[in-house]
């Protein structure tokens, strides 16, 4: 029994160690135990404890060797050779020294001269006895681990012995010695010869740093740095006779790499791989070092294998998979071709790419160097092939291809151990025996070679070595990257930094880059982006038809296209001056083109002599084009300057690199002056509309910060990610928001809404605000439109400052009962009365405030938490808050920055991103707080979960309603509506019931399983209510305020629609006067209708939605009854109809004005019946104009529960009706439908054992097609209309043959094929980049029997509806049926065919696995688990996605899948076992068994 929990406000501010105890079969998750618990590393400090401990490094790497005992042999042995006169290069501040370097001259002749050059490896195994405490400990560790080049954060060895055999200064130590003689002749190396593998004893005279080093290569003055001349002067006045000065050794050693490297790499020496920052400072010096431990490291190899062939442990690397390699040559070939190191792998006919593009920063840096004179640091800028984007690219996405480097044991056999990227026949590790155990391994077998000693380890030890020292060498390479990264990381906490990218690879809706900034190579080389994320309004990405026509046929994506984007931009400092002034933007003479251009459409004042807040706004367009980031080159001259550098660097003259790296002249018309088409200086708002081709080796600029979110899933400390992405000038992109639109403005939701019962209101606001939140601004962010407002200031109150773990000072806003203190942004009325009403602010939208100094950049993400009007002045303040504690960080250097103004207010300017939640999450969001102040006491009982279904059996509509109206309310309305009350069949006894229980008591619900007429029901339920609100008082006058009505609702328009047909086309006048029905339609509808004065500019009009106001409900729908209350309405639209006009605030005014008294007027003459969405029940003018006293919500187990109490907050009597075993809610955000909000109120009150009152006739199936769902999901109560069973019977007969049983029209049709995923792009709001998935096997199946029952059995394609649950299997059947000319038959998800019938259905479930994935080898089920199941099934398991897809045909289902996968589900399986009853199982092949 656990005792102890730790509450989730706790948990989810820590990290846990859990110690792994099991698994469990056919268990979801593991089993295991809390041992240790970490604050989250969100510092400096507390991010290092998380990395030691998720990468098992000690944090007391000292402990361990307390009690182990050291023995120190003399450092020195009298006979061995020694070397007095060595010195060391390292990195700065390094005092691990490993390696040690000489050259000393033999003999000078007149042409020739003689060296001796040695590389000197400390003998570190001396020290550390065989099968000893600290070998074994030694062993183990496998290598040191460093937190960066000089920081040793956990030794492999004890201090004492590194101290004892690191080659410091004047230190006597004994060492290994790779000797060698070289012969210069005319100053060119001519040989490197006998080498010589040696014990001895060296004494290290200076140590240098990489830095110093090349300085002397470079020969440079070294007066300015005294230290390095001090040194240097006491080992040149120190050496001996035959040992050179320092300056000259260097110099030497220079040359002898450069040749060694050039006989291993050939041309590929040219290239220098930089790697780490302020290696391209001093490249010289780092791969003189480098050149020398690879020839020293090959040299050991060499003469063990002759030593001990079959026995030697030797590091390889194989060649690139030849495919892959090919599929990269297909791709990057050209720019494989321009590069030293890569151009071997292409063929020698390969074309190079038709231009070269230099960043213009890497144009400048050559420039610079010819003209100071540095040749050799102009020419790094070629070799230094990271900097150039297509090189750079082209070498990022080889590296993804390269096999890694092992450690193998030699065999005898064997002569060829190829290592690729060193080039190297055989290669060891010997050089680093401080760093690594293997290391000291080979010096222990080097010593026995050269005393000709066996051996000391066997091979099987040796391979143990091998596994153990590569998992400390990953292990220790992954906690150095991860170190670097929260360094990094730590660093953009403070201040956030703009690096540039490169684009690599636009792949499967995601787009890869890479970045030549050192600083992020070894830790953060490469950032994908989703392509949904962009914010695009059209992205280069294939439509799902596209994408799955591509698949099918194993075609590659296709070729890029511009992507598009558009800014609507206010300026509160009302002018584009300040954006013009630093944009890289040059504008065109009316007409020109460019591959990136910019459209900018300006809104200027009318009449330059009205106030801009009064004045019309006219558009002025004016073109332009995006400078790149890069100058074009020709071709031939970076290949000649490749040529030069092989064969004759020394003519390259300053004036000659100068001439050759002149950029390509541009072919672009003249330009005209960037401010010459902005005659006005006043320019409140513009649009920004920019289209750029998305492709790789594009440049563009991004913004890092740090975060411990990326995507969905939580990392254990801060590392970078991408923040803001510019895609044009002054054109920015938050990528971090679009990624993590939860994390970032709410914090992800810890706490179940949905619950049986709440203490009070304000328990019931707070558990559901945070989820509608997150969902809320998981759908906001779909919208592509971009909503900017620039030049503000924002107020900060005074800021509480923290301390994290680290001692790192930073500051929060106050946060009180859970609430930060607001920030203040200040809107002027200039503001309001031009561009405001198109960047409304209101309570619960997003914004995202972007501070760009020039000392600091820096993203907060707040919501918007109340706006207050000052009518006096006229201007607006709008109060922000930070709801996500993770937002609510503002460093040091930011704090600064806001209060350089001084006093207590801080201020600094700033851009605001609007994002406004979406019209129906206002409304709801609205609602939900409004609860706790303006509701009926009904609606407090229904959502504290305290409402029950209280019937009383005298009230009915035969003791309310008279005998005529009681009539109408209880009959199925005919086609042809008769008044008379003659010849109506009675609706059944269930629906009566119904229809009484909302009679008769305050609160009831309505079950309506499929095809069982619930909206009939609810239709004559609305009717009948209406009816006894009539008879209770008379409608009120026009000037008396709204009467008493009927409020019906649903979750979307569809649904309401379905009953506006019912109650519009059957509305029986009684006692001469019909009901009077008003339908209410979403502004986006009546916008597609009646464009108002705010929408009349077309770069302001929205895309109109598919879903319109029918022609035959005009004299129902609001919007049209009040411009015939009104025709000033319809001139004042009339007269702003020119699309480049915005009118002015005051006309705009008027419109909404005379708008909102018309419709309050037709409201107030009084309605029966009101029909609209559930979120536009909170809309202004039903808030106003309707007095709900019932509230029918239809299909309310569609709807979230927050959306449900939107229209049920002001009604005194509700009636739910719905089927909570058909579709649920469609949530977007998977931590919101978790967290409840995918539980409808329907359904909640149903688990709470409420039972509604359920419709047990149904009129749709045939009733063996009924009998499945209604014994699985009904628990058997559904029946079959006698009359509707006959005509299903009939209609069957016609199909006989078809069916595998001639009496049951239903058949599972067994197909195994092939599921594949595709990435798709979607239009409107849903997001681009969606995985979907779809089976070209089974949609041939569909096709073909499709086909069969049109051509052979005479079935009318309107009869026939495909449904699958994927959206991608729907664009494959579709784009089959064209093939084979089918039309007319509907192709649908299962989602969207919820309320539809159909004749005969067709069903494919997609998913699919290969026998042998599914049955163990002796043909047995395997067993799987839930995680497998969810794997393999998905979604396809959801018991209302399969009520809903077998529930839709009336006389013919034929299901098609996996039976096999499919029956690992209980659902599923017990639908193929019912089938496999009654025989109705068949072969793909064999069905239908008409050809």
């Amino acid at each position: 029994k656990m005792n102890n929990f730790i509450p989730m406000e706790c948990a989810v501010k820590m990290l846990f160690v859990v110690k792994f105890l099991g698994w469990r079969k056919r268990f979801p998750y593991p089993l295991g135990i809390i041992v240790g618990a970490l604050p989250r590393g969100n510092s400096a400090v507390a991010g290092d404890m998380v990395l030691r401990i998720a990468h098992n490094i000690p944090l007391a790497p000292e402990r361990v060797f307390t009690n182990c005992s050291v023995s120190v042999p003399p450092h020195q042995t009298p006979s061995r050779i020694v070397f007095p006169d060595a010195f060391t290069i390292d990195p700065e501040g390094s005092t691990d020294h490993d390696d040690a370097l000489t050259c000393e001259i033999l003999k000078r002749e007149a042409e020739s001269e003689e060296y001796q050059i040695g590389v000197h490896i400390s003998n570190v195994q001396k020290y550390i006895p065989r099968g000893s405490d600290i070998d074994d400990i030694a062993a183990k560790r496998g290598c040191a681990v460093y937190g960066d080049p000089t920081n040793c954060i956990c030794k492999m060895l004890p201090e004492s012995i590194v101290d004892d055999t690191s080659l410091l200064p004047d230190k006597h130590r004994a060492a290994f010695s790779v000797i060698a003689q070289v012969i210069l002749k005319s100053g060119a190396v001519d040989a490197v010869h006998s080498v010589t593998i040696m014990e001895s004893n060296i004494t290290s005279k200076l140590e240098l740093s990489y830095l110093e080093a090349q300085s002397l290569i470079d020969n440079e003055n070294t007066r300015n740095k005294p230290t390095l001349t001090g040194k240097v002067s006491r080992y040149n006045s120190s050496r001996g006779p035959r040992t050179l000065t320092i300056e000259t050794q260097l110099q030497i050693l220079w040359k002898i790499a450069s040749f060694l490297r050039f006989r291993r790499l050939g041309k590929r020496a040219y290239y220098f791989p930089i790697d780490e920052p302020g290696e391209d400072q001093h490249p010289e010096a780092h791969y003189l070092v480098e050149e020398l431990m690879i020839w020293a490291n090959t040299s050991v190899s060499e003469r063990l294998l002759e030593t001990f062939p079959d026995s030697t442990v030797i590091r390889t690397q194989a060649q690139p998979n030849e495919r892959q390699l090919q599929s990269l040559i297909e791709d990057h070939g050209p720019r494989m071709a321009m590069s030293f190191t890569l151009g071997q792998y292409v063929p020698r006919e390969q074309p190079r790419c038709e231009s070269v593009e230099i960043l213009k920063t890497t144009l400048k840096g050559i420039q610079d160097a010819v003209q100071t004179g540095n040749i050799r640091k102009a020419l790094h800028f070629v070799q230094f092939e990271h900097l150039h984007p297509q090189l750079a690219v082209a070498h990022s996405c080889f590296r993804q291809i390269q096999s890694s480097s092992n450690y193998q044991v030699s065999e005898a056999t064997e002569e060829n151990y190829w290592h690729d990227t060193l080039r190297c026949n055989s290669y060891t590790h010997f050089t680093s025996p401080i760093r690594r155990f293997i290391d000291i391994a080979i010096q222990r077998m080097l010593h026995a070679a050269l005393s000709g000693e066996e051996n000391p380890y066997t091979k099987e030890e040796l391979e143990d070595i091998c596994v153990l020292s590569k998992e400390a060498a990953k292990r220790a390479n992954n906690y150095e990257r991860e170190t670097k990264k929260l360094r990094l990381a730590c660093n953009l906490q403070q201040n956030s930094q703009e690096f540039t990218c490169f684009v690599t690879t636009i792949e499967e809706g995601k787009l890869h880059i890479c970045y030549p900034d050192l600083s992020l190579r070894k830790c953060h080389s490469r950032d994908t982006i989703h392509l949904k994320n962009l914010n695009a309004t059209s992205i280069p990405q294939q439509s799902e038809t596209e994408a799955v026509a591509a698949s099918a046929a194993g075609e590659a994506t296709a070729k890029p296209r511009p992507a598009s984007w558009t800014a609507k931009v206010a300026s509160l400092s009302g002018s584009l001056r300040p954006f013009l002034a630093n944009c890289h933007l040059q504008v065109h003479p009316k007409g020109a083109t460019a591959q990136q251009k910019a459209e900018i459409s300006i809104f200027i004042p009318e009449r330059d002599d009205e106030a801009d807040s009064e004045s019309r706004l006219v558009e002025k367009k004016v073109l332009a084009s995006v400078q790149p980031f890069t100058h074009t080159i020709p071709p031939e001259a970076w290949s000649k300057v490749q040529a030069l550098l092989e064969n004759d660097p020394e003519s390259l003259s300053p004036e000659h690199l100068l001439q050759m790296f002149r950029p390509k002249e541009s072919t672009e018309p003249p330009q005209a002056t960037s401010l010459a088409p902005f005659p006005h200086a006043k320019s409140p708002l513009w649009i920004y509309t920019v289209d750029r081709l998305l492709q790789p080796c594009e440049v563009m600029q991004v913004q890092l910060c740090a975060s411990s979110i990326h995507g969905q899933r939580e990392s254990a400390s801060l590392t970078p990610r991408v923040q803001l992405l510019e895609v044009a000038p002054n054109l920015r992109i938050c990528i971090q928001h679009n990624s993590n639109p939860v994390e970032c403005f709410i914090d992800k939701p810890t706490h179940t809404a949905s619950k049986n019962e709440y203490r009070d209101l304000k328990a019931y606001l707070t558990e559901w605000e945070k989820v509608l939140l997150a969902e809320a601004a998981y759908n906001s962010l779909t919208d592509s439109e971009l909503l900017l407002v620039r030049d503000v200031t924002l107020t900060w109150p005074e800021l509480a400052k923290q301390i994290d773990s680290s001692g790192q000072v930073y500051y929060q806003l106050p946060v009180q009962n859970g609430v930060s203190a607001p920030v203040e942004m200040e809107l002027p009325k200039s503001f309001k009365k031009s561009s405001y009403e198109f960047f409304k602010f209101t309570q619960g939208d997003l914004v995202c405030v972007r501070y760009d100094t020039n000392d600091t950049k820096c993203v907060f993400h707040m919501v918007v938490n109340g706006v207050r009007l000052d009518d006096k002045v006229g201007s607006a303040t709008v109060f922000l808050k930070f709801i996500s504690q993770g937002s609510n960080y503002i460093s040091h250097k930011m704090k600064k920055s806001l209060s350089a103004s001084g006093g207590r207010a801080l201020h600094c300017q700033c851009e605001v991103q609007l994002i406004p939640l979406t019209l129906p999450y206002r409304r709801i969001y609205r609602s939900l707080r409004a609860l706790q102040t303006d509701h009926t006491a009904l609606a407090e009982s229904i959502a504290l979960g305290k409402a029950r279904i209280r019937s009383t059996g005298s009230c009915n509509v035969g003791t309310i309603l008279s005998q005529e109206e009681a009539s109408i309310a209880t009959s199925l309305w005919p086609l042809q509506s008769r008044s008379d009350g003659k010849g109506r069949v009675k609706l059944n006894a269930f629906q009566r019931k119904a229809i009484d229980n909302a009679f008769s008591s305050g609160f009831s619900m309505v079950q309506g399983p499929p095809g069982t007429g619930k909206s009939v029901t609810g239709a004559h339920m609305a009717f009948a209510l209406a009816m006894r609100l009539c008879k209770g008082a008379p409608r009120a006058a026009a000037d008396r305020g709204p009467s008493p009505c009927v409020l019906y609702c649903g979750p979307s328009q569809h649904s309401v629609d379905v009953v506006l047909e019912m109650l519009t086309s059957h509305n029986f006048p009684v006692k001469k006067t019909p009901l009077k029905i008003i339908r209410i339609y979403s502004k986006e509808i009546e916008k597609s209708d009646f464009a108002g004065p705010k929408q009349n500019s077309g770069v302001f009009r929205k895309k109109r939605t598919d879903v319109k106001c029918k022609a035959k409900y005009h004299e129902y729908a609001l919007h049209h009854l009040v411009r015939k209350k009104d025709p000033t309405i319809s001139t004042m639209e009339r007269q702003f109809a020119d699309e480049g006009t915005i009118p002015s605030f005051a006309e705009r005014e008027e419109h909404t004005s005379a708008v909102f008294e018309a419709e309050k007027a037709v409201l107030n003459e009084g309605v029966d019946i009101v029909l609209c969405t559930c979120n536009e029940a909170s809309s202004h003018r039903i808030m106003k104009g309707v007095r709900p006293v019932y509230c029918i919500v239809d299909e309310c187990a569609m709807a979230t529960e927050p959306e449900c109490m939107v229209p049920i907050r002001r009604a005194e009597h509700v009636v739910l009706v719905g089927d909570h075993m058909q579709l649920q809610p469609v949530i977007q955000y998977k931590d919101a439908a978790s967290m409840g909000l995918g539980v409808s109120l329907f359904e909640r009150y149903v688990k709470m054992n409420v039972q509604p009152h359920m419709l047990q006739v149904q009129y749709r199936m045939h009733p063996s097609i009924c009998e499945f769902p209604s014994n699985e999901f009904y628990e058997g109560k559904l029946t079959t209309d006698e009359q509707v069973a006959k005509k299903r019977k009939i209609e069957v007969a016609s199909l006989q043959d078809f069916w595998p049983q001639r009496e049951k029209p239903f058949v599972f049709c067994d197909i195994i094929g092939t599921e594949k995923e595709v990435h798709t792009g979607q239009k409107g709001k849903v997001r681009v980049g969606l995985e979907s998935k779809f089976n070209e096997k089974e949609a041939r199946q569909i096709v073909h029997i499709a086909k069969i029952l049109i051509e052979v059995h005479e079935v009318a394609p309107g009869e026939i509806a495909v449904l699958t649950p994927y959206s991608a299997q729907k664009a494959e059947i579709k784009r089959q049926m064209e093939r084979q000319d089918i039309t007319g038959v509907e192709v649908k998800t299962i989602t969207e065919s919820q309320g539809s019938e159909y004749g005969i259905v067709l069903l494919s479930t997609v998913r699919s696995r290969k026998l042998d994935d599914i049955r163990t080898s002796e043909g047995e089920r395997k067993k799987a688990d839930i995680g497998w199941i969810r794997a393999n099934l998905g979604f396809i398991t959801d018991k209302h996605q399969i009520c809903v897809g077998i529930t839709r045909c009336k006389y013919g289902l034929v299901i098609v899948g996996n039976k096999v996968l499919l029956s690992y589900d209980s659902t599923w399986k017990g639908l193929i076992d019912h089938y496999s009853r009654n025989c109705c199982i068949r072969k793909g092949s064999e069905f239908p068994a008409t050809q």
